[in-house]
């Protein structure tokens, strides 16, 4: 028996197979998490022209000065309140699209994928994408001006008032998938003897 057999022995094969591709996705999670903690607690900037090893200990004095700042402040509360938005929307949508596909509609098994493309692309594109489409040459200015029979020229992005509206849109656009097909299992999950029982006793489609 080799040396290598003697060591494996005992190991089921799945945990081999799986184990390296393991490692390295531990090591690309925790190095960085280790690295960005230390960060947090040294007086380091890249322009410092110093490593950041050689960066003195300055404890929890970053958080206190962050925590004391009214831009970082402001836009936490930003942050939040767009997350919100969002969440609420999206939520609103998907069960309602759910409701629909949840029932027997002809098309259905073509409707399903094309509502989940959003899904599957990638961030950075969904993002450029929005941006050519809030753009000030952009089509949303264009359609826009062609309703109001006016030119229409908004910078949407660099608007104090109108910027989170593009972010916003593509945030929704992204994610409401993913609330879809959360409720989407839950309403194909409900049998149909609970429905019919609930309509016997008067409820609503509500």
């Amino acid at each position: 028996m080799s040396r290598e057999t003697r060591k494996t022995r005992g190991i089921p094969a799945h945990i081999l197979m799986l184990l390296p591709a393991n490692i390295v996705l531990l090591f690309l999670v925790i190095v960085p998490t280790v690295i960005v903690i230390w960060l947090s607690v040294i007086n380091f900037q890249p322009t410092f022209g110093s490593s950041f090893w050689q960066a003195p200990f300055v404890a929890l004095r970053n958080y206190g000065e962050i925590l004391r700042d009214g831009a970082f402040l402001s836009a936490v509360l930003r942050t939040v309140g767009m997350s919100l938005v969002c969440l609420v929307i999206e939520f609103a949508i998907s069960l309602f699209i759910a409701s629909i596909l949840a029932g027997e509609l002809r098309g259905k098994k073509i409707l399903f994928p094309l509502l989940i493309v959003p899904l599957m692309i990638p961030s950075i594109v969904v993002g450029n994408t929005f941006w050519l489409i809030f753009s000030a040459n952009g089509p949303i200015n264009q359609i826009i001006s062609v309703i109001l029979g006016a030119d229409f020229r908004v910078s949407w992005f660099s608007h104090p008032q109108y910027a989170l509206l593009p972010v916003i849109a593509s945030e929704i656009w992204r994610w409401y998938p993913l609330i879809f097909l959360i409720l989407f299992s839950g309403l194909a999950g409900i049998s149909t003897s609970e429905i019919r029982a609930a309509r016997i006793l008067g409820a609503s489609e509500w």
